[in-house]
């Protein structure tokens, strides 16, 4: 959760707003979901290599966009 209050990490996801204790809950639980749509999908953390700091979070998620769900690459 502590990730989600990191301006730097947050700044490109959604309206680029750190999230309180609620809205990060709402957030995990939303790509909980998307997990359980099927393997492939939904956010992973990415890592740097040398010492597995994490460094944000992408993945393949479905999106509503026009009524029409569509697969977006999510970073």
């Amino acid at each position: 959760m502590a990730l989600l209050t990191e301006p730097k990490m947050v700044r490109y996801i959604g309206n680029g707003q750190v999230k309180d204790t609620q809205a990060g809950k709402d957030f995990l639980n939303w790509i909980y979901r998307i997990y359980e749509m099927g393997d492939g999908l939904g956010l992973m953390v990415l890592e740097k290599k040398d010492d597995r700091t994490p460094v944000g979070h992408a993945g393949l998620v479905p999106q509503t966009i026009e009524e029409k769900t569509e697969m977006e690459i999510g970073y």
